[in-house]
């Protein structure tokens, strides 16, 4: 095994931990939450700078994407999904 935790071993949760340990200092432009293997970017913007925010987001999934396989581990481009949340009167 050249790279990443093996599955089902003992030490597998611990040397994942230590992987993925500094994940949530790779973002600049947004915040992020872990659990377990999923992690996910937040960002706060009027929905006028929603362009803005788009590029930030990129910037950092960029960055993450970057940081990953420079520890060989893989991002999953085709699970990566974009969420906007908001009243009614924010949407409108």
């Amino acid at each position: 095994m050249t790279y990443g935790v093996p599955q089902g071993s003992i030490l597998g949760p611990l040397l994942f931990s230590i992987y993925t340990n500094e994940l949530p200092s790779i973002p600049h432009q947004s915040s992020s939450q872990c659990y377990v293997d999923d992690t996910k970017l937040i960002l706060k913007f009027n929905l006028q700078d929603q362009a803005n925010a788009l590029a930030k987001l990129n910037e950092d999934l960029c960055r993450i994407t970057n940081w990953t396989f420079g520890n060989q581990l893989l991002v999953s481009p085709n699970k990566t999904m974009l969420i906007i949340f908001g009243t009614r009167a924010m949407v409108k």
